[in-house]
């Protein structure tokens, strides 16, 4: 009994944190940039962590955006350069964390503001753990 207990608070807690899991690959820290004007985008980050073999992260969805989609920033000869990421490998055994300035998702033809305070959801397809369902907050900014 008091192992149900002790597994209950656990996942309870999880929850509170953010923590999404399917098959190996776990979600934690999501949050989405507050975007006022639709006609810019919105951005997520978040740390993907795998605990099995390699997968890889193939399509991105949101009601809240008319396109979702995974993009890698660098710098090259002194300015940003942004380019679509048709998938994105996630070793086994690693985390890849999605940043501003580096990896993250890209939410284009917003369908209205992204306000602090709002939670959206988004639906994250990898190869081999399939779908998954994460609630994003948004952050004051």
């Amino acid at each position: 009994m008091k192992r149900i207990v002790a597994v209950c608070a656990l996942l309870g807690a999880m929850a509170l944190a953010g923590v999404a899991h399917a098959g190996n690959i776990m979600i934690e820290n999501a949050f989405a940039m507050p975007a006022s004007d639709m006609s810019k985008p919105g951005a997520v980050m978040m740390t993907i962590t795998n605990n099995g073999e390699t997968d890889s992260l193939v399509s991105v969805e949101t009601s809240v955006a008319g396109m979702a989609q995974v993009h890698n920033s660098k710098e090259k000869g002194g300015k940003m350069r942004m380019r679509r990421m048709q998938a994105m490998e996630v070793p086994g055994g690693k985390s890849v964390k999605f940043v501003h300035d580096g990896m993250h998702i890209m939410l284009m033809n917003l369908n209205g503001p992204l306000q602090a305070g709002q939670s959206i959801k988004v639906t994250l397809t990898f190869e081999k753990a399939g779908k998954m369902e994460i609630d994003v907050p948004v952050k004051g900014s």
